[in-house]
C-alpha cells in the first residue's frame, strides 16, 4: 500500500512539473502521453511487464493526466472520487525488462452515468502491445452521491469537451465493451457461486 501511494505521489510530481514547464491548454489535455520503464517492481518469473502491472501503469497514467491537465485541483477541491466499474485489457506483445514505454490515453465516452478512456501501450518503436479499456464512476466523498461525469468535466474545462476522434476499430472495441460490461454485471449480480454448485 506504501509502495503504491509512493508510485502515484511520484507519476503525480512529474505530471505537475511537466504543467509548470509547459502549461496545456484548457481542457483534459487529450490525448495524453505518460512515459515509463519496465523495471523490477514490474516484471514476472519470466521477466516481461507483469499483467497486473499493465494495469498499475495505466492507473498512474491517469493520475499523471489529472496531474498535468489540472483536474487533479479541481478534483481535491471538491472531494470527488473517481470509482473503476469497469476494465478490460488485451495483450499482444510482452515488454521486456528496462524497455521503456509509453501509455496513451483519450477519452473514449463520456454518458450521465461514467467515463470512459482508452489506454494505448507502445513501445519506443512505435509498436502497440496492449490495450485497456476502463470506465468509471464519479462520487462527492462528502455525501456518497454519485454524481454526473459530463457537467463535472463542463465546469473543470469551462467549455464543453470536444466529441472523442476514434477509429472503426476503436469505436467496435467500445461497442463490445459495453457489451462485456452489461454481461459481467449481470453475472455478478446474480445467486452466489456457492448456490450454482449446490444446483448443478
Amino acid at each position: 500500500m506504501a509502495l503504491h501511494s509512493a508510485r502515484i505521489a511520484g507519476t503525480v510530481a512529474m505530471g505537475l512539473a511537466r504543467r509548470r514547464a509547459s502549461p496545456p491548454p484548457p481542457g483534459l489535455a487529450l490525448p495524453h502521453v505518460y512515459s515509463a520503464r519496465a523495471g523490477w517492481l514490474d516484471l514476472d518469473p519470466y521477466l516481461h511487464l507483469n499483467n497486473t502491472a499493465y494495469l498499475l501503469h495505466a492507473e498512474l497514467a491517469r493520475w499523471n493526466l489529472f496531474a498535468y491537465s489540472g483536474l487533479l485541483a479541481f478534483v481535491a477541491r471538491r472531494r470527488l472520487v473517481f470509482l473503476v466499474t469497469n476494465s478490460a485489457i488485451s495483450y499482444r506483445s510482452p515488454i521486456g525488462p528496462w524497455k521503456p514505454f509509453e501509455v496513451h490515453t483519450q477519452l473514449a465516452e463520456v454518458d450521465e452515468r461514467q467515463i470512459t478512456l482508452m489506454h494505448t501501450f507502445v513501445t519506443k518503436s512505435g509498436r502497440r502491445v496492449a490495450h485497456n479499456v476502463v470506465s468509471a464512476r464519479v462520487m462527492d466523498a462528502s455525501t456518497g452521491s454519485l454524481l454526473e461525469p459530463m457537467s463535472l468535466l463542463v465546469e473543470a474545462a469551462g467549455h464543453v469537451p470536444p466529441e472523442p476522434e476514434l477509429s472503426e476499430d476503436e469505436v467496435e472495441v467500445l461497442y463490445r465493451f459495453r457489451e462485456l460490461s452489461t454481461a459481467m454485471r449481470s453475472a455478478t449480480s446474480s445467486r452466489s457461486i456457492g448456490d450454482k454448485v449446490r444446483r448443478s
